[in-house]
């Protein structure tokens, strides 16, 4: 029966795993697996799907070399549970030869196969084929997410030690793959580490993309500081494009909220650079607000009209001021009603959601403490 069949395969893969199997215990084990596999049960098909899979199983546990042409011919089941049983036993076999014929099943119209097939690959074939895994990178050859996820990540294992060029081209690969940003930024890492190690003239503009990549990945603060460096850079070498790296180190600063942009400003003596870093951040100013992020919006803005107060116009000044307000008035309307439904939550039943609203208010700090004094005063003129 193959249902037995099955289950003696199994408690073998269980027995082979905690002390392998040697001399003629080996040998008539190893018999009896081919032989089952090859001949015919007496159940139905899903019994009979489930045996093949258990036997090329207890195969790659064993992992004896008259094991290899049954798993080589595996990989062309028409049950994708006995090819995925394939692919992971000649994985574990270690053999490179049967790289090629696992390389097929990275496109297998299964999910698990192709997951499978790009592990094993990774492991057999190495850099080798670095473009069949990264062909499954792409959205319009794999439209799953997770083979995707598990084709960056043996990439990236297979990537460590590559040479820049290398790098180089699969990082511009990936450029433009909204899912792929955060894979991408890990290479240019890879890449700006090798370049270093190289003193390369590369490093600049291998600093740059790094850094508009981070900004694609929401994270500014990092940016910031490679922009810096390629700025550092370019200035010693008096390159005519160090200005330009000083608008995006700026703009960086201001898109991480960092009141650093307002002390690089100050110290920018070329008026046609300050105008853009000037323009940039009242854009920036104009975002937070438009947010409702009114915080770092009040920071930047009383900076600006404190540090940059003799670089401004009468109306620029006014600009800034409007919007400090602005802020300001919005802030405190949002923490009266924040601190209303604090205060409210500071009596209920819930001892978790009190802890949690007294928490919270003692976050807010002095921006609690009008709102509070509001409510206290209302509540003793209440009739």
């Amino acid at each position: 029966y193959d249902s037995v069949a099955a289950a003696a395969a199994l408690a073998l893969s269980r027995i082979a795993a905690a002390k392998p199997l040697t001399g003629d215990v080996l040998t008539k084990a190893s018999s009896a697996l081919v032989k089952r596999y090859k001949r015919k049960g007496e159940e139905d098909q899903a019994a009979a799907v489930a045996m093949r899979e258990a036997v090329l199983t207890a195969m790659g546990v064993i992992r004896y070399k008259s094991f290899l042409p049954v798993l080589r011919l595996a990989l062309k089941d028409t049950d994708a549970t006995v090819r995925l049983a394939a692919v992971n036993s000649l994985a574990q076999a270690g053999q490179t030869a049967d790289a090629d014929a696992i390389a097929a099943l990275t496109g297998d119209s299964d999910r698990g196969v192709r997951v499978a097939s790009i592990v094993a690959l990774g492991k057999l074939g190495g850099r080798k084929y670095l473009a069949t895994i990264l062909k499954r990178t792409d959205p319009k050859a794999e439209p799953d997410q997770a083979v995707r996820k598990q084709a960056r990540a043996v990439a990236m294992e297979l990537l460590a030690g590559a040479d820049a060029a290398t790098l180089e081209a699969e990082a511009q690969r990936l450029a433009g793959q909204p899912d792929a940003v955060n894979q991408r930024i890990e290479i240019l890492i890879m890449l700006v580490a090798t370049l270093k190690t190289q003193d390369s003239d590369k490093l600049p503009k291998a600093l740059r993309t790094l850094g508009q990549a981070l900004l694609d990945g929401e994270r500014p603060a990092e940016a910031a500081g490679h922009f810096r460096a390629v700025y550092d850079a370019l200035l010693a070498s008096k390159d005519a494009k160090a200005s330009d790296a000083w608008v995006e180190w700026v703009e960086a600063l201001l898109a991480a909220d960092d009141p650093a942009a307002i002390q690089a400003m100050v110290a920018q003596n070329e008026a046609a650079v300050f105008i853009v870093a000037r323009k940039a951040l009242a854009t920036r100013l104009a975002a937070l607000v438009a947010g409702q992020r009114y915080a770092p919006a009040i920071l930047l803005a009383e900076r600006a009209i404190e540090s940059l107060a003799q670089r401004l116009t009468v109306d620029e000044s006014k600009s800034f001021q409007t919007v400090l307000e602005n802020a300001r008035e919005a802030q405190r309307a949002a923490d009266k009603k924040t601190v209303l439904q604090l205060v409210g939550l500071l009596t209920a039943s819930d001892e978790s959601a009190r802890s949690k609203a007294s928490g919270e208010l003692q976050l807010l700090a002095a921006r609690a403490v009008y709102p509070l004094l509001e409510i206290l005063k209302s509540s003793i003129e209440d009739e």
